[in-house]
């Protein structure tokens, strides 16, 4: 749960510095930065989710060499569910930087950008969605190999 803090604090000073650093650069640079604190955010869930993950399996393959197969199950079942919270919780993040960039963009008349903008942040979502099915299938091929 502390790697969660972790990442719920680097995002509040994240959105802080996009958000105060805005009125002084150009749209472009405003959308870098947006783009550099979104790959951040995924990055850290990432490694957040890949971390319990190895943990996860390690657990499963214990538990099966014990002959526990419904407590892998379990575990591989309570490991999903975290890494999805995990999941839901960076998207929210996402999904809030990605508001105020792209409101800040229109705002001041950078639409193009900020479609750009947009565009990336969908493409940070789904790539969000795509680690929980990943994890899925690891899990799956741990309790069935």
């Amino acid at each position: 749960m502390t790697r969660l803090a972790t990442i719920t604090t680097a995002f509040a000073a994240l959105l802080a510095t996009t958000l105060t650093a805005q009125a002084h650069v150009q749209p472009a640079d405003v959308a870098a930065r947006c783009v550099s604190h979104v790959d951040d955010i995924v990055d850290r869930c990432t490694g957040v989710v890949a971390d319990d993950t190895v943990e996860c399996v390690d657990n499963i393959h214990r538990l099966l060499r014990a002959g526990r197969v419904e407590a892998a199950t379990a575990a591989a079942r309570e490991c999903h569910q975290n890494s999805r919270q995990t999941v839901r919780m960076c998207s929210v993040m996402v999904d809030d930087l990605c508001d105020e960039c792209v409101r800040y963009l229109v705002n001041v008349g950078a639409t193009q950008v900020a479609r750009r903008v947009y565009n990336y942040c969908e493409g940070a979502q789904e790539s969000l969605q795509i680690l929980l099915d990943r994890q899925q299938e690891i899990l799956s091929d741990a309790l069935n190999g």
